[in-house]
């Protein structure tokens, strides 16, 4: 899943991967922020969506598209679960016949 739209004819995509998910973490994002520093949490989960595939999008840039959005609490929601698709697919279990037991010794 992504969120695309168009901005001065650019087309954007944002979405999260593993690696932007962990480059999130490097700076200290958690999903608990959205609760705890919404603000903070926004800001920075909307810039984090444009690292896979707008990794040299400027800050000013990122704040004019942030302007001209509508619909910003669908956003965010959309954002979070955006999110953490990287992380349940990090933690889904392995088809049948593939999976490796593993146990404590």
């Amino acid at each position: 899943m992504a969120i695309s739209f168009e901005n001065k004819g650019t087309q954007y995509t944002l979405e999260f991967t593993r690696d932007s998910v962990k480059q999130m973490e490097r700076v200290g994002f958690s999903v608990s922020m959205a609760e705890n520093m919404p603000v903070t949490a926004m800001q920075t989960l909307f810039k984090g969506a444009f690292i896979a595939h707008h990794p040299r999008i400027s800050q000013a840039t990122i704040d004019e598209i942030w302007d001209n959005l509508g619909n910003k609490d669908g956003l965010f929601d959309a954002l979070l679960d955006l999110y953490n698709e990287p992380v349940e697919a990090l933690m889904k279990e392995p088809e049948e016949g593939k999976k490796i037991e593993w146990k404590v010794v």
